[in-house]
């Protein structure tokens, strides 16, 4: 299939902003976009997620979804049908963290346990194939109807 461009979704651990984010990008984008979603296992590294819920028809937040591996488990076909991409990087983050540790490379700022967005958005920069990249969108982001047409 051909793309107009790709959306880059660098995450930490906010699988029910994500699932919003993603069903905004598929509802109301009016061209074609790849879309890679790249994120590490922050139970791994001992990160706590922050805010993320979802909200029912009374306007309650709650967690529907526990992880990006509950979220893939649950939402896989429908991803896999809109073109979105998983790239686990838990094993490439650790070992830039280790070697950044042993003062091996500067990443020029602070690396915080495999949660670095510049680390993640530089993976998926790596996996362009079309002309336009959307670098570092946000999962707690809703995009609106024609949010990509210039």
């Amino acid at each position: 299939m051909m793309f107009d461009s790709t959306v880059v979704i660098p995450m930490l651990s906010q699988p029910n902003f994500l699932a919003s984010a993603l069903r905004g990008l598929v509802k109301h984008s009016l061209l074609s976009h790849r879309i890679l979603v790249i994120y590490s296992h922050p139970e791994m590294q001992g990160h706590v997620p922050y805010q993320d819920y979802t909200v029912d028809i009374s306007l309650r937040g709650y967690r529907k979804y526990a992880s990006i591996r509950d979220y893939r488990e649950k939402r896989g076909d429908w991803c896999a049908e809109h073109h979105i991409e998983f790239h686990d990087v838990t094993e490439q983050a650790l070992a830039f963290e280790e070697q950044y540790k042993a003062g091996k490379i500067y990443s020029g700022g602070n690396w915080e346990g495999g949660h670095d967005t510049a680390f993640k958005d530089n993976f998926g920069l790596a996996l362009v194939d079309t002309e336009f990249v959307v670098n570092n969108f946000d999962a707690d982001f809703y995009p609106g109807p024609g949010w990509d047409v210039p």
